[in-house]
């Protein structure tokens, strides 16, 4: 793991493996540290791979006062420059879509591709809602330390089967995922994903994008909604995280999904 400075001097950690032209370059969501994506470090066997750790996750730098979309995208152009990379497809998972569509806003000329895994969706976590009630938004999540720590076991452990993932790796990434500062890093992050809203972005993004979702995710009756937006592709009875639950099953259609998008710009 080596580590580079953002654009406000914290230290971001990052993972560069592979060769090739394209470059994959896989955002955790929101509280992901790096590690999240360790069952799709088999894809440098053909590709360039940087897997990027955002400012306050993981092991990364926690001085920051504003934890926004833009700032975290910030983070992974301060590091794919660093690296001098280009013909980028950027792989997002949860908050890392919205941080996606903010880094090919920043950056269009390097980017080539956009693949969102169980993301941007129609509701207040992960798109826009009502700033009229942010403020009851946030009232009814602002919770004691203790309780946020409950829940992220919770969603962590909740939204994959426990009998198709490592519980010793689950363990190893909840450590990772507390810190002391996690609470506000929540709170903020949520408080800015409350507000922001991608299809401000939709229009000005002329390169493919797609989408691989959780069918526990994005039920049959809201599907079509969903689809306008994106094509996408729905893993049937899988959770939130999906790259975890049936990595060989996600790896092969992250597989397909990038070898589309190479091909539509060849053509």
């Amino acid at each position: 793991m080596k580590f580079v400075n953002s654009f406000d001097g914290n230290q971001l950690r990052y993972l560069l493996e592979g060769d090739g032209e394209t470059c994959l370059v896989f955002i955790p969501g929101l509280s992901g540290p790096l590690e999240i994506w360790n069952y799709q470090r088999s894809f440098s066997s053909k590709y360039k791979t940087l897997f990027v750790e955002l400012a306050g996750h993981g092991k990364s730098g926690t001085d920051r006062k504003k934890w926004s979309m833009t700032a975290y995208a910030k983070d992974v152009i301060a590091i794919v420059e660093s690296l001098n990379l280009t013909n980028l497809i950027l792989i997002g998972h949860s908050m890392g879509g919205s941080v996606m569509l903010e880094t090919a806003k920043l950056i269009p000329n390097k980017v080539i591709g956009l693949i969102g895994v169980d993301t941007l969706f129609n509701n207040p976590y992960y798109s826009f809602g009502d700033p009229d009630k942010l403020d009851e938004f946030m009232e009814e999540i602002n919770i004691s330390e203790q309780l946020w720590r409950d829940l992220l076991d919770n969603a962590v452990t909740s939204r994959m089967d426990p009998n198709k993932v490592d519980p010793t790796f689950v363990t190893e990434l909840i450590d990772l995922i507390f810190t002391p500062h996690l609470v506000n890093l929540l709170n903020e992050s949520i408080r800015e994903m409350y507000r922001w809203d991608f299809h401000d972005f939709l229009e000005e993004i002329d390169i493919p994008i797609r989408c691989i979702v959780a069918g526990e995710t994005v039920p049959e009756e809201d599907r079509d909604d969903y689809k306008a937006n994106f094509p996408t592709v729905v893993m049937e009875g899988l959770h939130h995280f999906l790259f975890l639950e049936e990595p060989d099953k996600f790896n092969r259609l992250l597989e397909k999904e990038i070898h589309d998008i190479l091909a539509d710009l060849s053509s």
